[in-house]
């Protein structure tokens, strides 16, 4: 039994076998405590250095003849940014699902079966495939679960993802989740990981809201080079419980600037590479119909002159979002 729903998330293992003796439950967790004579006493004793370890509690309660009941309170801690726990796919999206593994794609048409999508699941084995599909529908309103590893392929899934600039409409789906390099880039890009193991457990949800427009899945776009920076503002907005789509370079936003409102606000680094201005970039933005622009700097608005373009001149700190 696992209970999740107060501040602390608790286990309870239970069985009907002969029990454990009150006098052997006082020691049950020290080492070397054991009644096997192969045994060495250090699994219970490990199992609870490791709880200890995280702030957590194991007890256990037992009656000879009736039974042993374990019970495992571990604090909650916050999901890590980049973890999606549900997967929430628009009726009017195509789900795409790019793997070499033909299982893993039976074994997603067994968990969107019941979504009333509007369209059949495509599936691609090959990345090459992918990218010619999405380039000669480049319009199609998608959502991709990809492999990061496609085995004899230069380029890996996050590779094709990024070079789509999808991220934001897509999961990648490893066994790589904890690699340091492909969280980075992952946030960098939007793009949420989901272990492998979890395929068969992710909630899915239809969104039959297919008019919801980028405009109110962002509070914000924040352009800007450095890629570190970036990273702790889209961590910010999470943070807050606000979406902050990021690009870092002005290429990158340019291949997508007609999908978002002229209402949009965006948040632009006075310095974004490539001997590019932010504010030179802003006033260019302007013209296009971008009215709320905020530039972003480690000078003080004295540092430039009167620009009727930028809204406001605010400092690099996150907490300027």
């Amino acid at each position: 039994n696992v209970d999740v729903s107060g501040s602390n998330v608790i286990i309870e293992i239970c069985d009907n076998g002969r029990g454990i003796a009150q006098e052997r439950l006082a020691t049950i967790f020290e080492a070397q405590s054991t009644t096997k004579q192969q045994g060495t006493g250090i699994g219970l004793s490990h199992a609870k250095q490791v709880v200890d370890n995280i702030g957590g509690i194991i007890s256990i309660q037992s009656q000879l003849g009736t039974g042993t009941k374990v019970t495992i309170e571990l604090p909650k801690t916050p999901a890590p940014v980049w973890f999606t726990d549900e997967l929430v796919i628009a009726a009017n999206e195509q789900v795409i699902v790019l793997d070499d593994d033909e299982s893993i794609h039976g074994a997603w048409d067994n968990r969107l079966c019941n979504l009333l999508l509007q369209n059949p699941v495509l599936h691609f084995t090959k990345g090459i495939d992918f990218v010619n599909w999405r380039q000669a529908n480049a319009q199609q309103a998608i959502f991709v679960l990809s492999d990061f590893e496609l085995l004899g392929e230069a380029k890996s899934g996050l590779d094709i993802l990024e070079q789509l600039c999808i991220g934001d409409k897509a999961v990648l789906i490893t066994s790589y989740y904890e690699r340091p390099d492909i969280i980075e880039r992952c946030v960098q890009q939007g793009i949420k990981l989901l272990p492998k193991n979890l395929v068969a457990y992710i909630r899915l949800r239809l969104n039959e809201d297919i008019n919801q427009s980028v405009e109110h899945q962002y509070d914000g776009i924040f352009i800007d080079d450095d890629v570190l920076l970036t990273t702790v503002w889209k961590l910010r907005a999470e943070q807050v419980g606000k979406k902050l789509l990021t690009f870092n370079n002005v290429d990158e936003f340019d291949a997508r600037v007609n999908e978002f409102e002229l209402t949009t606000t965006i948040y632009i680094d006075s310095h974004i590479g490539d001997n590019i201005k932010g504010e030179e970039y802003a006033k260019v933005l302007y013209e296009r119909g971008f009215k709320t622009i905020y530039l972003v700097t480690g000078y003080p608005p004295s540092h430039f002159p009167p620009m009727p373009w930028i809204k406001k001149i605010c400092g690099k700190g996150p907490e300027d979002f």
